[in-house]
């Protein structure tokens, strides 16, 4: 099996790979526009970096990717996440998440084995909690 990960060193792709690496034999491509320093160190504490197999592609997701063959799973995580910067810079957010997804699901599209498509969001689709609530995943 084989899963392709957009947003590869972003905080819950980490704890996704982790998981992913104990518990199956998959191999995984991750797909990340950033090289930042935060993201190299979680998963360099997963062992990811330097695993056989793990690939890395650097790649901005609304520009498209390039092919990957034999994906049996696509796990779109890459996005833009900070509300505050999304009304400051709204076109970047327009982009990668609008577009961005857009291209993923027209690349998930053309893959002839896929299996599933799984897209992860932010719990900031739910706005602001009322004092005294706490969301939940089934929220």
């Amino acid at each position: 099996m084989k899963a392709l990960i957009t947003g590869g060193s972003g905080f819950i792709a980490s704890f996704v790979i982790d998981r992913i690496l104990k518990t199956t034999d998959w191999k995984i491509v991750l797909v990340s526009k950033s090289q930042a320093h935060h993201g190299q160190i979680r998963l360099s504490g997963i062992n990811a970096l330097n695993n056989p197999r793990v690939q890395f592609i650097r790649a901005d997701i609304s520009a498209g990717i390039p092919p990957v063959q034999d994906v049996d799973y696509v796990l779109h995580m890459g996005a833009e996440s900070h509300v505050d910067v999304s009304i400051s810079e709204p076109e970047r957010h327009i982009r990668s998440n609008v577009i961005g997804t857009y291209k993923m699901l027209e690349y998930a599209r053309a893959l002839p084995q896929l299996k599933k498509f799984l897209y992860f969001s932010t719990d900031e689709v739910y706005g602001s909690a009322s004092p005294g609530e706490t969301f939940t995943e089934w929220s």
